[in-house]
């Protein structure tokens, strides 16, 4: 009996948790993948906020995940589907959405 009580706190909590998917935001531009990259990482500096990017061959990651004294870091990839690129927020530690700032400079970039 007392462990089942242990575990109906620990199913609640599990429950209450936001899935990930309630954090991933999907966008798509029509800027290429540096011209976006060049525009979020320019918004980031101007902000002072960490960040580095990775390409790969179909596009590329941005994230601030790593650095010192980031609040919700955030994963945003970048995929090159030729007319388009779809851009995919997603936050680094998934019990942790991406800070506010991040939409606005995706905004300003889109």
């Amino acid at each position: 009996m007392w462990q089942t009580a242990l575990l109906i706190p620990l199913w609640l909590s599990t429950a209450a948790a936001p899935a990930v998917a309630d954090y991933v935001s999907d966008r798509n531009t029509t800027k290429s993948v540096n011209d976006f990259a060049r525009c979020f990482v320019a918004a980031q500096d101007a902000a002072g906020n960490a960040w580095w990017f990775v390409p790969d061959d179909q596009g590329g990651v941005l994230s601030n995940a790593g650095a010192s004294d980031v609040g919700n870091s955030y994963r945003l990839r970048l995929v090159d589907h030729g007319k388009f690129r779809a851009v995919r927020v997603e936050p680094a530690i998934p019990s942790r959405p991406p800070a506010p700032p991040i939409a606005d400079a995706i905004d300003r970039c889109i």
